[in-house]
C-alpha cells in the first residue's frame, strides 16, 4: 500500500491523522512511521469495527516494503516563457483517445482531466518519458521543452 493510498483511506473512512517527515499519527491512538514497519499504538485502545479496520490497513501499510510505498514521480513539461502575446505558458498533453500531443495553456495545473469524453494527460512517469515518440524527445533534449517535477 502506498503513502498517498494510507492518508487517501484515513480521509474518506473519517481518520483524523497528523503527518511529518517520518510518521502519520491517527488522532493519538496509532504513529505509523512511514520509513520503518514500526506501528505505536496508545495504550488505550478501544476495540470496535472501526478501530479494528484501521488496524487492518495499517498492517497492510507496514508490510508494504519501504521502498513500494511511495508514488512514482510525476513531471510536466513546458514550453517557453513567452511564446504569445499574453505571456501564458504552455504545457505539453496527450489526448489519451488519440494518443496525439499537442500544447495547452489553460491552466497551471497540469493534471490529467477530461472534456467531452476526452481524456488529456498532463503528468508523465519518468517510464512514460523514455517512452515517448523520439520528436518529443528531441524537443526535450534541444531544451524547447523544459521538465518540471509535480509537487505533490
Amino acid at each position: 500500500m502506498k503513502t498517498s493510498e494510507l492518508r487517501k483511506w484515513l480521509e474518506v473512512n473519517k481518520w483524523k491523522y497528523d503527518e511529518t517527515a517520518h510518521y502519520i499519527e491517527v488522532l493519538d491512538l496509532i504513529k505509523v512511521f512511514t520509513e520503518s514497519q514500526v506501528v505505536k499504538f496508545n495504550e488505550y485502545f478501544y476495540s470496535n469495527e472501526k478501530s479494528l479496520e484501521l488496524i487492518k490497513v495499517v498492517i497492510e501499510y507496514t508490510n508494504t516494503p519501504i521502498s513500494e510505498r511511495e508514488d512514482e514521480k510525476k513531471y510536466y513539461f513546458e514550453f517557453g516563457d513567452k511564446i504569445d502575446k499574453k505571456d501564458k505558458k504552455r504545457y505539453l498533453n496527450l489526448n489519451t483517445s488519440s494518443n496525439g500531443f499537442f500544447f495547452h495553456h489553460d491552466w497551471e495545473d497540469v493534471e490529467d482531466l477530461e472534456e467531452g469524453g476526452i481524456s488529456f494527460k498532463g503528468e508523465f512517469t519518468q517510464q512514460e518519458i523514455d517512452n515517448l515518440p523520439a520528436e518529443i524527445k528531441g524537443a526535450i533534449d534541444c531544451g524547447f521543452l523544459r521538465k518540471v517535477e509535480v509537487d505533490t
